[in-house]
């Protein structure tokens, strides 16, 4: 879940990368999702990656200290010590596209360059 966070929002503030988390979360508590974090993160459906850089092709790196803080953001976010604010948010994409799946969810909240979707 840190990578998912960190590759997705380490450039968002601390609400969007714990949204994200409750993403990927959420789906893991669906059943038409896989049952464990890492499963729902390379997840393909139709050869499509559900998460964008699980599918990049370029070498991806990773700056330790922002991973670090991720990474005990992650834990909390997994073992359920922080609220979902999200109300239950499924989905999430960047402010500057719009893809046809959109167009079927409903808003549950935009949180810095990411807008969330149920």
């Amino acid at each position: 879940m840190a990578s998912n966070i960190y590759f997705e929002a380490r450039g968002e503030p601390l609400k969007g990368r714990m949204a994200v988390g409750f993403v990927t979360m959420n789906r893991v508590k669906k059943t038409r999702y896989p049952d464990s974090v890492c499963e729902v993160v390379f997840q393909k459906a139709k050869n499509v990656c559900q998460f964008s850089w699980v599918c990049e092709k370029r070498l991806l790196s990773i700056r330790e200290e922002v991973y670090n803080d991720i990474r005990k953001l992650a834990k909390t976010i997994y073992y359920g010590k922080v609220k979902d604010f999200t109300r239950g948010a499924m989905y999430f994409h960047r402010v500057d596209i719009a893809p046809k799946w959109s167009y079927s969810k409903k808003i549950s909240l935009v949180i810095g360059n990411h807008i969330f979707y149920f």
